[in-house]
C-alpha cells in the first residue's frame, strides 16, 4: 500500500470519507425518509418495515444523525432535517 505523506491519514482517511455518501445511499434505497415521514420513527419500527437487522440499522441511523441528515426525536426516534 502506497503511503500518501502529503495528506493526513492517507488512504485510510480517504476510505473513511466514503462512509457518509454510502450511508445516504443505503438510506435512500431503503426509503427511510419516506418511512420516517409516515410516522415510523423508531429503530424497531423502521427495521420491521424495511426488513433490516435492528442493530445494523441503528448504527446507520446514528451515523446519519452525526452527519446531520437525521436528528434525534425526543421520543427516542428519528426525524428528518432540512439536509440538502
Amino acid at each position: 500500500m502506497a503511503e500518501d505523506s502529503g495528506q493526513w491519514g492517507g488512504e485510510l482517511w480517504a476510505a473513511a470519507d466514503l462512509v457518509t455518501p454510502m450511508a445516504i445511499r443505503v438510506a435512500a434505497t431503503l426509503r427511510l425518509a419516506d418511512h420516517i415521514a409516515a410516522g415510523r420513527q423508531t429503530t424497531g419500527a423502521l427495521a420491521a418495515v424495511v426488513d433490516a437487522d435492528r442493530d445494523a440499522l441503528g448504527r446507520l441511523l446514528d451515523h446519519l444523525v452525526t452527519a446531520g441528515v437525521l436528528s434525534r426525536a425526543g421520543t427516542g426516534g428519528y426525524t428528518l432535517t432540512g439536509f440538502r
